[in-house]
C-alpha cells in the first residue's frame, strides 16, 4: 500500500482531503479530552490532576502527522496506552483518572489511528497494531462487564470497517486493471486483423498488377524483336526494362508487407552498404526528356554515396515527382536538384506549373491519390523530413531532406 510519508489511492482519499481529516480529528479529539477533564475526569498522583489529560493530548496532537507517518503515530498511541496500563497497575490514579467514565486505557483517538493503519499499511503490520490495541482495550489485568466489551468494540469495529473498505477498493482496482487489459487485447487483435486484411489486399493487388505488367513486358519484348524501326525498338526496350523493374519492386514490397519470412532471391542489402542514387535519378531524367519533357538535373555540394535505403528513397521521390508533373502539368519544365549538405542530403523537384495545373483529367485521375502520402511515410521512416506544396513561382515543389551517415565524398556538378 504505502510507506510512511504518503497515502495510496486505495485509501479512498486524495492527499489534501486526508490531511484535512487528520487536522480536524486532532482538534476534535483534543477538545473531547479537554471536556472530559473539565467534567471531572482528573488524576490525583504525583504528576498532578492533568497528567492523564497530558497523555491524551500527546496522542491527539500526534494525529497531525497521521497521514505522513501513520506507523509512528500508532506507536505513540500504543506507548500512551501502555503507560496508562502500567500506571493503573502500579499506582492507580497517577496516569488514569480516579473516577473515570470508562476504564479504557486506549486513547479515544485510537479509532482514527486504527482506521488509517488498516487502510494504508501492509496487512501484517496493520493486524499487529490492531491486536495490540484490542488487547490493551480489553483491560485483561482487571476485566469488567463494561470495560472489556467497550474496549474491544472501540478497537475491532473500526478495524473491521476499514478492512471491508480496503477490500472493496482493491477489488475495484483489480476489475479496472482487468478491463484495461481486455481493451488492450481487443485493440491488439483489431490491429492484427487490419494488418492481415492489408496483406491480403496487397497480395491480390500484386497478383493483378503483376499479370498485366508481365503481359506488357512480353509484348514489349516481342515488339523489339519484330519491329524494323529503331525508335520503336528503343521504346519497346525501355518499356520492357521498366516493366521488369516494376515487377522486382512489387515482389520486394509484398515481402515487406507480409513480414512472414518471404524474401527476394537476392539477399537484402544491409544498412552498412552504400549506393549512389545519382545515376538512377539521371536515368529517370533522361527518360523524361526522351518522352518530350523539359527536365534539368542539378547537383550541389560534394557528391557522396548513401545507404541503400536512403538512396532508394531519393530515387522514389524523384520518380513520383516526375510522374506527377507529367500528369498534372504536362509541358511544364521540371528542375531536379540534389543538395549534399553537411548533415542531410536534400532532394527537391520543382515544376514551372504550366498553363493548366490539372493537366489531362483522364491521366491525372489514373493515380491512387496516395503517392505523396506514401512518400512522406517513406521519408519519415528513415528519419528524414518531407514537404510538398505550391512554390513561390507558382509551380509545385516536392522536397525531401534525407539523413546522412558519413559516406566518402566525391566531386559533383550540374547535369
Amino acid at each position: 500500500m504505502v510507506c510512511d510519508g504518503g497515502m495510496d489511492a486505495a485509501s479512498g482519499f486524495t492527499a489534501r482531503t486526508a490531511h484535512i481529516v487528520a487536522v480536524t480529528s486532532a482538534l476534535a479529539f483534543s477538545a473531547f479530552d479537554v471536556l472530559l477533564y473539565v467534567l471531572g475526569q482528573r488524576t490525583d498522583g504525583a504528576f498532578g490532576p492533568a497528567a492523564g489529560l497530558a497523555l491524551s493530548l500527546v496522542a491527539d496532537i500526534a494525529l497531525l502527522w497521521l497521514i505522513r507517518s501513520p506507523r509512528t503515530v500508532a506507536a505513540i498511541a500504543l506507548a500512551v496506552s501502555v503507560a496508562r496500563a502500567i500506571g493503573e497497575l502500579v499506582a492507580p490514579g497517577t496516569l488514569t483518572p480516579v473516577h473515570p467514565l470508562t476504564r479504557i486505557v486506549v486513547p479515544t483517538c485510537a479509532i482514527v489511528i486504527i482506521w488509517v493503519i488498516v487502510t494504508v499499511r501492509p496487512v501484517r503490520e496493520a493486524l499487529s497494531f490492531t491486536v495490540a490495541f484490542a488487547l490493551l482495550g480489553a483491560h485483561p489485568w482487571q476485566p469488567s462487564a463494561l470495560a472489556t466489551p467497550t474496549g474491544i468494540a472501540a478497537t475491532l469495529v473500526p478495524a473491521a470497517l476499514a478492512y471491508s473498505v480496503r477490500a472493496r477498493v482493491q477489488l475495484l482496482a483489480s476489475l479496472r486493471a482487468r478491463v484495461a487489459a481486455v481493451e488492450r487485447e481487443q485493440h491488439l487483435l483489431a490491429e492484427q486483423a487490419v494488418a492481415a486484411e492489408r496483406r491480403r489486399l496487397a497480395t491480390e493487388m500484386h497478383d493483378v498488377v503483376t499479370h498485366h505488367v508481365t503481359e506488357m513486358v512480353l509484348h514489349a519484348g516481342a515488339l523489339k524483336l519484330t519491329s524494323e524501326s529503331t525508335p520503336v525498338r528503343t521504346a519497346a526496350e525501355q518499356i520492357r526494362a521498366a516493366g521488369e523493374k516494376a515487377l522486382g519492386e512489387l515482389r520486394e514490397l509484398i515481402g515487406v508487407l507480409h513480414g512472414d519470412g518471404r524474401r527476394n532471391p537476392e539477399p537484402a542489402p544491409r544498412r552498412t552498404e552504400t549506393s549512389d542514387p545519382v545515376e538512377e535519378i539521371g536515368d529517370l531524367v533522361r527518360v523524361a526528356r526522351e518522352s518530350g519533357g523539359t527536365v534539368t538535373l542539378e547537383l550541389r555540394g560534394a557528391r557522396r554515396p548513401m545507404t541503400t535505403a536512403i538512396a532508394r528513397t531519393a530515387v522514389r521521390v524523384v520518380q513520383e515527382s516526375l510522374s506527377n508533373a507529367r500528369k498534372h502539368a504536362p509541358g511544364a519544365s521540371v528542375h531536379v536538384r540534389i543538395d549534399y549538405g553537411g548533415q542531410a542530403t536534400t532532394v527537391s523537384v520543382r515544376d514551372s506549373g504550366g498553363d493548366d495545373r490539372h493537366g489531362n483529367p483522364a491521366l491525372a485521375g489514373s493515380g491512387s491519390g496516395l503517392g505523396l502520402v506514401g512518400l512522406r511515410r517513406r521519408v519519415e521512416l528513415i528519419g528524414g523530413e518531407f514537404s510538398a506544396g505550391e512554390s513561390v513561382s507558382g509551380g509545385w515543389q516536392v522536397t525531401a531532406s534525407l539523413p546522412d551517415f558519413g559516406a566518402p565524398a566525391r566531386p559533383g556538378g550540374d547535369a
